[in-house]
């Protein structure tokens, strides 16, 4: 049965009680359709500032997001240990040193622009769960660059977000926020009938936004101006988070609940079809020609087939960058980059994919 939402909260404000005790607390259009990715977690409450912000590493990054189809993408989540049979091939790369830029507040997803050419990223600032007015969204330049760390305020636990034309989408508990690209400012928020926590979205190619709440393993679907509607509810989803979009099919990374581990599915009207055994606490997930980008929060990248054979574990992020998670990425597919937020680090990682 579902977890109940008292105790997937309480599970959710372990995270932020870990955040707060140590130090701190999606794709672009190419390939064949759009890869989103979802997020959760949550950690301590600061103002962030562009100057509180530096770049350590070299090599210059690009950009990363999560979706394809229609312009969007989306990213976030959290998790733990993943297990699966794993060939571990120890790194992301192809020689390029990855960029990592500090200064963020519990960042939770990240999103790549690709008309922009930038990346945006969600921080939580706070309690996941809390309407406290401390989320924010940070908007960078291709190679890392900070142009604006608070580029748009006043949100509460922003997470999972989706770009369509001039308007970014993000999923903020219980509402779609709709933000003005052009200038940060707040367009619209649209509240969603018995949501508790949002966390991934991620654009179809119907143009419609699809989102996940993790807090009652339910999917949305919403073509922008119309009302929105259930695509599935089901306790056997486990907690979605990230999603992508592949020829019209939905696929939806799990982080987990009482009722079972973290996986990967593909959704149908009304079926759930696990895809491969790669399991744990599953958070962003892109989409590509045959295979799967996923994160677990516990800090590692994984490489999933699509046709569901062996996994591989791509990089630890743990051990190769000093990451103490890894939440909802993003993915610029035409730069081969991904963006990978550390939401209890505090800082967003830019790593060049092998070709």
């Amino acid at each position: 049965s579902i977890l109940p939402s008292s105790a997937l909260f309480a599970a959710l404000t372990l995270v932020v009680a870990l955040a707060l005790t140590p130090a701190c607390g999606g794709d672009d259009g190419g390939a064949s359709a759009s890869a989103t990715t979802g997020s959760t977690s949550g950690g301590s409450t600061s103002e962030g500032s562009a100057s509180s912000t530096s770049s350590t590493s070299g090599g210059s990054g690009s950009t990363s997001e999560g979706s394809g189809s229609g312009g969007s993408g989306t990213s976030g989540s959290s998790g733990g240990t993943t297990s699966a049979g794993e060939t571990d091939t120890g790194a992301t790369t192809g020689g390029a040193e990855p960029v990592i830029i500090d200064g963020f507040d519990h960042p939770e997803s990240a999103l790549w622009d690709p008309m922009g050419q930038r990346w945006y990223v969600s921080n939580i600032g706070g309690d996941p769960s809390a309407k406290d007015g401390n989320g924010f969204i940070a908007r960078l330049a291709a190679d890392g660059a900070v142009e604006a760390m608070q580029w748009a305020t006043g949100l509460d636990g922003p997470k999972g977000m989706g770009l369509i034309g001039d308007r970014l989408y993000v999923c903020d508990i219980d509402q779609i926020r709709v933000i003005n690209a052009l200038d940060g400012t707040l367009a619209a928020s649209v509240a969603i009938d018995g949501a508790v926590f949002l966390n991934d979205l991620v654009v179809d190619a119907q143009g419609a936004l699809v989102f996940s709440d993790t807090g009652t393993n339910t999917i949305h679907r919403m073509v922008p101006g119309e009302t929105p509607s259930v695509v599935i509810q089901d306790p056997a989803l486990h907690g979605p988070n990230g999603l992508t979009v592949i020829g019209g099919r939905l696929y939806v990374a799990s982080l987990g609940d009482g009722g079972g581990e973290g996986m990967l599915f593909e959704v149908g009207m009304g079926s759930i079809t696990p895809i491969g055994d790669l399991t744990g606490q599953l958070d962003g997930l892109i989409g590509r020609v045959d295979d799967f980008l996923v994160t677990d929060f516990g800090g590692k990248l994984y490489r999933a087939p699509a046709d569901g054979g062996p996994v591989e574990l791509l990089r630890d992020f743990v051990a190769a960058d000093g990451f103490m998670s890894s939440a909802d990425l993003g993915y610029a597919r035409t730069l081969g980059v991904i963006a990978v937020p550390d939401l209890l680090g505090d800082k967003v990682g830019l790593f060049t994919l092998a070709p």
